[in-house]
């Protein structure tokens, strides 16, 4: 696991939901601030949810919480805190609502330079450990992945279009080189050079001639290696208004319904009037 100093950028990004239908959240002062249908401007930034420790930050015991800001009609700026789990940033890892598949960072320059120009989290620490086996691709390589001692690092940066860029660091586990042809079927490796997904060895290639390299029809690959790290897309639906995550003394914890989220209004702080963000008191 990395030692990095987890990091939260405290500058705000820009974004836009949209809605079908008019949503309401309570407010303190006490009132209701309905978003109405249609696109809805707003502006977030993560922070780390230590639960009253700031000391929990450097030991990984922390959640993550979500500063949502969005002014209303009358040009008013309102403010709502979110927290969930770190995990949801490696159980998204597979998101089958996303357009791109998941990438080793070395051969995804993109996404890459998107988590290093403008980070929004850095440094966050996530402990894997329900001792499953999961299976999925990442580039044209088939992983098998234990959930078992994995010591995440995970680092996200703003995208633009609605989505961050994941980058997930840290992974152990065995890989196989079988890409995915158009008709869907895997072929039989022919020989060639392949850059190997192995932290330490992306200068690595398969020779078949080698004697001490794979047979030429063999589909080369590893077990247990440490593995490269690797870069998806996430939807910011994902994570906005999620807030599933709490304390319980000193531990984080976290439960199956989420809990309310109420707006406060920011003072000293005004932003463009939007006309179908309206607040009511009680």
């Amino acid at each position: 696991m990395s030692t990095r100093e987890p990091f939260a950028s405290p500058e705000f990004v820009e974004t836009e939901l949209w809605s079908y239908e008019a949503v309401t959240y309570p407010t303190e002062p006490a009132g209701a601030l309905t978003f109405g249908a249609g696109a809805v401007k707003l502006r977030y930034r993560f922070e780390f949810d230590h639960g009253g420790d700031p000391n929990r930050v450097a030991e990984g015991g922390y959640n993550v919480a979500c500063a949502h800001r969005v002014a209303d009609a009358a040009g008013c700026m309102w403010e709502a805190r979110t927290c969930f789990r770190p995990k949801v940033f490696v159980h998204r890892l597979t998101d089958l609502g996303g357009s791109e598949p998941p990438m080793w960072a070395h051969r995804d320059p993109g996404r890459s330079e998107a988590v290093t120009a403008r980070p929004l989290l850095r440094g966050v620490k996530v402990t894997a450990d329900d001792r499953s086996y999961r299976r999925f691709w990442v580039d044209d390589a088939l992983l098998e992945i234990q959930f078992k001692y994995q010591g995440l690092t995970i680092d996200v940066g703003h995208r633009g279009g609605a989505q961050v860029a994941v980058r997930v660091s840290g992974f152990f586990g065995s890989w196989a080189h079988v890409p995915m042809q158009d008709e869907g079927t895997v072929p039989i490796w022919k020989g060639g050079t392949l850059q190997a997904p192995v932290v330490g060895k992306e200068d690595q290639v398969f020779d078949p001639a080698d004697p001490d390299e794979p047979e030429p029809d063999a589909v080369p690959g590893g077990w247990f290696d440490n593995l490269s790290p690797i870069v998806y897309s996430l939807w910011e639906r994902e994570f906005l208004f999620r807030n599933d995550a709490t304390w319980d003394r000193e531990h984080p914890m976290y439960g199956d319904l989420p809990r309310p989220i109420v707006f406060r209004q920011v003072t000293g702080e005004t932003g463009a009037p939007q006309s179908n963000v309206t607040f009511r008191s009680a």
